[in-house]
This record gives C-alpha cells, sequence and structure tokens, in this order.
C-alpha cells in the first residue's frame, strides 16, 4: 500500500513537471496567474525528493538541443520564483545541478531574451543572502529584456515576502536595468510584470518605475508576488 502511494505521488510530480515543461512552449511571454498558484499550492506539499524530481526535469529541459529562447526564459522565470516560494530543499537541488546550469548560460544563443535568462539562472547558482523579489518579466515586451538585479540593497533586504516588491527599471540602449525604489506609474504604461509599454524608449535616460502593489487593476488582472498579471494575452 505504501509503494502504491509513492508511485502514484511521484506520477503525480511527473505530470505537473510535463505541464510545467509543455506550458512553457507557449506562445506567450509569461505565465499566468492562474497556473503559478496552483503550482505554489502544489508546491507548498512538497519534501526533498518531490523538488529534486521538478527541478532535475526542468533543468534537464533547459539542456535539450531543441528548446526554444523564449521556452529557455519561461523556464528560468519559473525555477527562480521556486525560490522565492521557498519551496523544500529547493537551493540544495539547484546546487546539485549547478554545473548544468552555468552550462546551459554558457551555451545561450546570442538573442535578447538571452541576456534576461542568464541572469536569471545565474541568480540561481549566486550565493545571495535572503529572498529576493522575483525576477518575472514579459518575453513578448517590444522592449529589449536587460536585468541588473540589485540583490544587496536596503529594499531587497525589507521586501521579503512574495506581494509589494518595489522597483525602478531605465530604459536605454543596453536595455532595461532593474533596481529598486518607491515610485508607481500607471498600469496603462505597464503590461505583464511591469514591463515598460509607453513611449519612454525615446528617452534613454529616464528612469521609469512602478510599484506593483499601488497600481489599480483593470478587469481580468491579478496581483500575484507582487506584480500585475494579465490573465488574457494581450
Amino acid at each position: 500500500m505504501i509503494n502504491y502511494r509513492c508511485n502514484g505521488q511521484i506520477k503525480e510530480i511527473n505530470r505537473m513537471s510535463d505541464r510545467i515543461i509543455e506550458t512553457s512552449k507557449g506562445n506567450a511571454g509569461t505565465w499566468s496567474f492562474a497556473f503559478l498558484q496552483e503550482c505554489q499550492n502544489a508546491f507548498s506539499r512538497f519534501r526533498s525528493e518531490d523538488t529534486a524530481l521538478v527541478v532535475d526535469k526542468l533543468v534537464t529541459e533547459l539542456l535539450s538541443d531543441n528548446i526554444t529562447t523564449l521556452s529557455s526564459f519561461k523556464l528560468a522565470q519559473f525555477l527562480s520564483v521556486m525560490k522565492n516560494w521557498q519551496v523544500t530543499s529547493f537551493h540544495d537541488c539547484i546546487e546539485k545541478r549547478k554545473s548544468d546550469i552555468i552550462c546551459v548560460v554558457e551555451n545561450l544563443e546570442k538573442k535578447p531574451l538571452s541576456h534576461a535568462t542568464s541572469d536569471l539562472l545565474m541568480s540561481l547558482v549566486a550565493s545571495i543572502d535572503g529572498i529576493t523579489s522575483p525576477k518575472l518579466y514579459d518575453g513578448n515586451s517590444r522592449f529589449p529584456t536587460r536585468i541588473s538585479h540589485c540583490d544587496g540593497c536596503s529594499s531587497c533586504q525589507s521586501n521579503r515576502g512574495l506581494s509589494g516588491m518595489i522597483g525602478v527599471m531605465s530604459v536605454g540602449e543596453k536595455g532595461i536595468r532593474m533596481h529598486h525604489k518607491a515610485y508607481s506609474v500607471p498600469p496603462s504604461e505597464t503590461n505583464t510584470y511591469g514591463n515598460v509599454v509607453s513611449k519612454a524608449s525615446s528617452q534613454d535616460s529616464n528612469l521609469i518605475s512602478y510599484h506593483s502593489s499601488s497600481l489599480s487593476q483593470s478587469a481580468g488582472d491579478q496581483v500575484f508576488s507582487g506584480c500585475i498579471v494579465r490573465s488574457s494575452k494581450q
């Protein structure tokens, strides 16, 4: 009876891992609120071996030859969120696959999203004290995505939860750089996860900022991990 239950649990975790991978292959630039919430609820019950199974499958997928740039980016996003969910033994699992993750980064194609994917993956293996805010950005943003996250800043250290994250993005020739600061912009100027969609790119020196918990929500939007998530494709 015990073996049967264990096998059933393993099959369930395998199915969830496969769903994550299949969802990453979609055309959407990021993850839906409903799917992330479903995964978070499931992961809250995980044991160490469960986490290892999911991480191993996701990293193995990242290593595959036929993975697309967008899928790599979204899987890197997902692993970054798992870190902030404080999933059981997540850091230990990442440590065991550290060399593989670095291999993924070294072999990324030189495309706009690859910079963000690299930053997301390297943040997993870096020695960071405490929980940092989720690095979630829309892969379909019309701006190049270049993320530089100030992990040691006071805002990061004081905002350890999954909501009310504060950030500032500067848009310039090298793309979007992420810093923490308390400002806000109208939701009309941001899309999923705070990417700038206004015409601010014409002014490279401008700082574009957002405080997601202060943004008013339009119909169909929901807040997850301190970010506005569009429940329908834009």
